[in-house]
């Protein structure tokens, strides 16, 4: 039993040491080499909207404008 915890204590410290990475990777370093796709990647994104957000943006504030109005009168209707 504690040549087994032994053992086990020994895993812990050499993969806390060490890490798991490069143990488990077939070659500890990888060369990157960046490209312009990569870069372009890795740039902030613009905040503009796209004309398609833009148009379902107004669709969907005339259908909310449309269902107050009706709502409004149906419960006019009511009274």
């Amino acid at each position: 039993m504690k040549n087994k915890l032994r053992i086990y204590s020994l895993i812990i410290l050499v993969i806390c040491l060490f890490g798991v990475k490069p143990i488990l990777a077939s070659s500890a370093e990888q060369v990157v080499i960046p490209t312009k796709s990569a870069q372009i990647i890795h740039e902030k994104p613009k905040k503009e909207l796209s004309l398609f957000f833009i148009i379902g943006i107004i669709i969907n504030l005339v259908m909310l404008s449309v269902f107050i109005i009706w709502a409004i009168n149906e419960w006019k209707k009511t009274d």
